[in-house]
């Protein structure tokens, strides 16, 4: 799937995690390398976590994982 598609597919997807078996009980981090692709989702990202999604995105994994591991609120 191309991930850097336009805002409104990413919109449409972030405001609809549940319909793709998402669950808020838990924590998600995608690794994002591609600058364009992440500064796409980016605006996905925010619209979730404005809708309560624990959620964040990362360029790189250490990073997503040390984010995953701190302990919940």
């Amino acid at each position: 799937m191309n991930f850097a598609g336009p805002t409104t597919y990413v919109r449409g997807f972030h405001l609809n995690l549940e319909q793709f078996g998402l669950d808020r009980s838990l924590r998600y981090a995608l690794v994002v390398a591609e600058p364009r692709a992440r500064g796409v989702l980016s605006f996905g990202i925010g619209l979730a976590k404005d809708l309560g999604w624990d959620i964040e995105i990362f360029e790189e994994k250490a990073a997503a994982e040390a984010w995953l591991a701190r302990p919940l609120s």
